[in-house]
């Protein structure tokens, strides 16, 4: 099957810390700590976001993501995503999943599929179609899946589950390119500057979250790249008057 025609999305959650002054933000209220989360859905061939949504602290990023499911889109997701039902959706949706899950995770296999060079030096060590799930948990995933084992440079192992039809290869660096959500999340919180709150409502919190992920997607329309530090800098110089026009054209 061809699939190279579909979006790669990481989608994950990340925590940003609120003021003491939010109470509207409060969850564990014996240690009174204030918070919420934002679910991410990232192409990571562009770096760029293509969904976001602000929800509390202890907000489900498995239901954030099962509601704002798309087609044609191939799903890179780390174990906090281990939902059977929900990698049901995702295939039900017309799209695919390349998901990280426990070791021991209860499966009956139905074939061993070979393995070429490409995919040993990818450090694929098992590639096997199966059936999944527990007593509990029959019929929550009601296809075949491909159940993957990779070893990293540093000799550990993860496991992967998928309905993809690529190459194990391919799904091993597929899901290596899952880590690009962290980096953009790092630059979110470290470089944009979402550490500091200009409001302490709900409605302000959430419209400044969304402006800074325009931000990032107007950067990377008019450079024509993945947002920097370096430009980042350099068009704050500009928009301040301290950098000329034909010096930030010369950095771009």
């Amino acid at each position: 099957l061809d699939q190279t025609h579909l979006a790669v999305i990481a989608a994950d959650g990340s925590f940003l810390k609120a003021l003491p002054s939010m109470c509207w933000a409060m969850f564990r209220k014996k240690t009174v700590n204030r918070g919420v989360k934002l679910h991410l859905q990232l192409d990571v061939r562009t770096g760029l976001p293509l969904y976001g949504e602000l929800g509390t602290a202890m907000s489900s990023e498995k239901k954030a993501l099962a509601k704002a499911l798309r087609s044609e889109a191939l799903y890179l997701l780390d174990r906090g995503y281990l939902d059977y039902s929900l990698f049901q959706k995702i295939h039900d949706a017309g799209s695919n999943f390349i998901a990280r899950i426990k070791e021991g995770c209860s499966c009956q296999p139905l074939k061993e599929r070979p393995l070429s060079g490409a995919d040993a030096a990818a450090g694929v060590l098992i590639d096997q179609e199966v059936m999944v799930g527990s007593e509990f948990t029959a019929g929550d995933l009601a296809i075949p899946v491909r159940r993957l084992v990779v070893e990293g440079a540093d000799g550990r192992r993860i496991v992967l589950l998928t309905d993809s039809a690529l190459p194990a290869q391919v799904i091993a660096d597929l899901y290596r390119w899952r880590w690009q959500v962290e980096l953009f999340f790092r630059w979110f919180k470290c470089i944009l500057g979402c550490t500091h709150w200009v409001s302490r409502s709900r409605q302000g919190l959430t419209l400044q979250v969304y402006v800074a992920l325009l931000a990032s997607l107007l950067i990377a329309v008019w450079t024509g790249r993945k947002p920097s530090k370096r430009t980042f800098e350099m068009l704050q110089l500009y928009m301040m008057g301290w950098a000329k026009p034909h010096e930030l054209a010369a950095h771009l």
